[in-house]
């Protein structure tokens, strides 16, 4: 679960619009590689309904064809799972070379899978990977762009790449 903070950090985000028409295809594949099933074809599976918005905006965008099923969680009962489903595995999952797409890529991988604390409580921004290659591919991104980004590991052994202070 994500804090309000957090939860509105996404909202916020997903409103973005992309810099360049380059830029939808690198968001979507940025999503697509972080959201758990990479090489499948889900883009994205969220709670945030602007989070979906927006992977199925950029996916029409980028020439893909896009459709969002909806479900009731069985863990949160009032809570509503949006899967956004590509017609097709979204390929090329490797970051973007030109910086607005790394941006996008890097925007796709927070909302798949993201969080921030609020700033007034500590600053800590976590990207949650289910693969160590994932994790230190998002720590090259984030380095291209002068963030320095340390990685560590769950309990359960998923790598987490994060931001210094």
């Amino acid at each position: 679960m994500t804090s309000r903070f957090s939860a509105d950090a996404k909202d916020e985000i997903a409103r973005i619009r992309s810099e360049r028409a380059c830029c939808p295809a690198a968001f979507v594949r940025g999503m697509a590689r972080y959201s758990g099933a990479a090489r499948s074809a889900i883009i994205v599976a969220t709670e945030r309904s602007a989070v979906a918005r927006a992977a199925l905006g950029a996916a029409k965008t980028a020439g893909v064809e896009a459709t969002a099923e909806q479900r009731r969680t069985k863990r949160f009962a009032d809570r509503v799972l949006v899967t956004v489903r590509a017609d097709r595995p979204i390929a090329a999952l490797e970051p973007p070379a030109r910086s607005c797409c790394r941006r996008a890529w890097l925007r796709g991988a927070f909302l798949a899978c993201g969080s921030v604390t609020d700033p007034a409580r500590g600053y800590h921004l976590e990207f949650a990977c289910k693969r160590d290659g994932d994790a230190r591919a998002l720590g090259d991104v984030l380095a291209t762009l002068s963030i320095d980004a340390g990685m560590s590991r769950r309990r359960r052994g998923r790598p987490v790449p994060r931001s210094c202070r």
